[in-house]
């Protein structure tokens, strides 16, 4: 399987921290993500059109994918339960 290698992340306030995201899969730490991500706008600093575009250039997958992701991300989030896990 191929994967998201995020190594010696110190953005914001993560400290040193490195994980390994299975790619074309929506895991419980991405979709609260990527729902946070995509609200903030954080997209739109470069100048991306939008969120999908942004996010398929950065981890390498399909517009489509991508946009898949973010739809998928956005109805886990509107679930009461699942708000309530990812907040955890």
């Amino acid at each position: 399987m191929d994967y998201i290698r995020i190594r010696g992340a110190r953005t914001h306030n993560l400290k040193n921290i490195s994980l390994d995201i299975p790619r074309d899969r929506l895991t419980v730490i991405t979709a609260p993500l990527l729902q946070r991500w995509h609200h903030r706008q954080v997209w739109a600093t470069d100048g991306s059109k939008s969120a999908a575009a942004r996010l398929s250039r950065e981890t390498g997958t399909a517009k489509k994918t991508a946009a898949r992701s973010l739809h998928r991300a956005a109805v886990l989030a509107s679930m009461p339960a699942t708000a309530s896990a990812g907040a955890a």
